[in-house]
Formats: C-alpha cells, sequence, structure tokens
C-alpha cells in the first residue's frame, strides 16, 4: 500500500509490472517462444482459417514483432549514443544471452526451492591473485580497485 501512496496507482503499477516480467519474463519466455515457434511450423499460426484464428495470429505476430523491437532497439541507441556502434555485430548474440539468462533464472528458482538459505559467492580477482596478495601484506585495509563509475570516486 506504501507504495500506491508514495507513487500513485499509474506508477506503482509500472513498476510492479516492470518487476513482475523481470522475473517471469525468463522464467516463461522459452516456453512461449517455443509454443510460437511450433504453430508456425506446425500450426495454424500463419495459415488461420477462422476468423478467431486470424484475430489470435494477428496478435500473437504483433507481440512477437514488438517484443523483438523492445528488446533490440533500446541496446541499438545505447550503442549509438555512446559510440559503439562497431559493435551492433554483437546483437546476433541477443538470443544466446536470453537462453543463459532464463537457464540461470531457473537455477536460481530451483535453488530457492531446494537451498532457500544457501549463498553461493563467487571469487573475484582470480587473475590477478599473486599481485594482489602482495599488496594485500602491506595494508590489507586499503582498496586497490579503481572506481567504476564517477559516483563512485568520492564514495
Amino acid at each position: 500500500m506504501r507504495l500506491f501512496v508514495d507513487l500513485g496507482s499509474r506508477r506503482a503499477i509500472a513498476v510492479l509490472a516492470m518487476f513482475a516480467s523481470g522475473l517471469f519474463g525468463p522464467l516463461l519466455g522459452p516456453f512461449l517462444a517455443a509454443r510460437m515457434a511450433y504453430d508456425a511450423i506446425f500450426g495454424a499460426l500463419l495459415a488461420p482459417v477462422a476468423p478467431l484464428e486470424v484475430a489470435l495470429s494477428t496478435l500473437w505476430c504483433c507481440l512477437a514483432i514488438a517484443g523483438a523491437i523492445s528488446l533490440i532497439l533500446p541496446l541499438a541507441m545505447g550503442m549509438r549514443r555512446r559510440g559503439l556502434t562497431r559493435f551492433r555485430r554483437a546483437l546476433l548474440y541477443l538470443p544466446l544471452w536470453l537462453m543463459m539468462l532464463s537457464i540461470a533464472a531457473w537455477r536460481a528458482l530451483y535453488e530457492l526451492w531446494r537451498r532457500p538459505f544457501h549463498w553461493e559467492k563467487t571469487e573475484h580477482g582470480l587473475t590477478m591473485r599473486s599481485v594482489l596478495d602482495v599488496e594485500m601484506e602491506v595494508d590489507p585495509f586499503v582498496s586497490r580497485e579503481k572506481p567504476l563509475f564517477d559516483q563512485e570516486a568520492g564514495a
């Protein structure tokens, strides 16, 4: 209720929709894509007969095209604004990235169900271990990392 009071109903619903899509998109996306591919190859998606099938096929195809555009367009615009258009071929790997995101989401859900209080920590700096070991002997509480963003430099 506090979210609705603070943001207003329209903005709160938008925040909740973004949260839900970030959670359920990777979990359900592969199943929906597989079903759509199956219907395109073996079903009546691209050759509807009845008026209801025409309406549903049109809706599915429009949603698929709009979804692809909503994934690729912001990435391409960001690449253009940052002057990274030379890397636009990397967008071809977007389906692979989405598949890995789905695998990670399903693994996280499985881990939450099987081991809800387990935390897998990641070892960082394994390639720089020998240099860091020597530097840590001098002062173990001083970070030698460079800030990622300008905001972190003053923190």
